[in-house]
């Protein structure tokens, strides 16, 4: 069982999200609007190939992955 782990990147997010108002901001947020999907597409990949995948706030991520990691070992998936 793999269990693939992505921190969440909130200013890219942001970035994408927001309305540009000038050129370079226009590129930043094409920039970042790529690196997002290419994201989304890298963890829908592992997903369909039967890896488990979380997509986690750093500040989240201690508590998260060792909880997956529990609930993985409880049902006997390692």
């Amino acid at each position: 069982m793999l269990l693939f782990v992505a921190m969440a990147q909130p200013e890219v997010e942001s970035i994408a999200q927001a309305r540009p108002g000038n050129v370079e901001e226009m590129f930043r947020a094409a920039a970042a609007q790529e690196m997002a999907a290419r994201r989304e597409l890298l963890l829908a990949r592992l997903h369909e190939q039967g890896a488990l995948t979380l997509d986690l706030n750093p500040a989240a991520l201690t508590s998260s992955v060792l909880n997956q990691y529990l609930n993985i070992k409880e049902r006997a998936m390692v």
